[in-house]
């Protein structure tokens, strides 16, 4: 997965004030520094990672009306869980594999994700929370990893029985699209803009559901 931090083009703001070291409260605007308060979010990552990821949908403009919407996490249902995921990158073949979860938060209404790659094949981390945004009336992710990349995607909902997230204001393009489960499996393809080619798939994972893992 590419690993690049992808700055708004225009400020937003963020919940990153703390009355403690690493408390996470919506007070802080992120707006013209972004990069000045990058150590704290580095910092916060590893110890409150869905705060950061809620602070991630604060930028993009979720607020209340996520948890008071009527979008419902319920699509997701058949993510819910934990994976074992093994593919490879496209340009080079070379093999790549992760551990992901899903789990249900925001009273059912929004979607928590990690993904950590196995440390023999890669060096990927990431917390995403995923909720709807009811004004925009589409699903929003903040994602935000272990190099201190944080990105917005935004999404219709599943489509075709495929699930796809489109990187917002973010150079190059991006789109993470999740295959429909079946017999316990589902594809996870990682695709990005490449010059006079458009949208290519940039990595691959096939992920298949532990059983009785919690």
């Amino acid at each position: 997965m590419w690993l690049g931090a992808a700055w708004p083009d225009q400020p937003g703001t963020v919940s990153l004030t703390s009355s403690t070291a690493c408390d996470l409260r919506p007070a802080l605007i992120w707006s013209t520094r972004p990069r000045a308060v990058l150590s704290m979010i580095r910092l916060s990552m590893s110890r409150y990672p869905v705060a950061v990821g809620l602070a991630v949908l604060a930028a993009a403009g979720v607020g209340h009306a996520a948890t008071d919407s009527p979008g419902d996490a319920a699509l997701f249902a058949p993510y819910i869980g934990h994976w074992a995921c093994e593919g490879h990158f496209a340009s080079s073949n070379k093999p790549i594999a992760s551990t992901v979860s899903f789990t249900r938060a925001l009273a059912g209404k929004g979607i928590i994700k990690t993904q950590d790659d196995v440390p023999t094949l890669g060096n990927y981390h990431s917390v995403e929370t995923w909720a709807f945004d009811a004004k925009a009336g589409q699903w929003v992710a903040g994602i935000v990893d272990s190099s201190g990349g944080m990105r917005t995607f935004h999404s219709p909902g599943q489509v075709g029985g495929k699930l796809a997230w489109t990187l917002v204001d973010g150079q190059p393009a991006q789109q993470f699209v999740y295959s429909p489960v079946s017999s316990g499996e589902f594809q996870l393809d990682w695709l990005i803009e490449r010059p006079g080619k458009g949208l290519v798939v940039g990595d691959t994972l096939t992920c298949t559901h532990l059983a009785g893992v919690s």
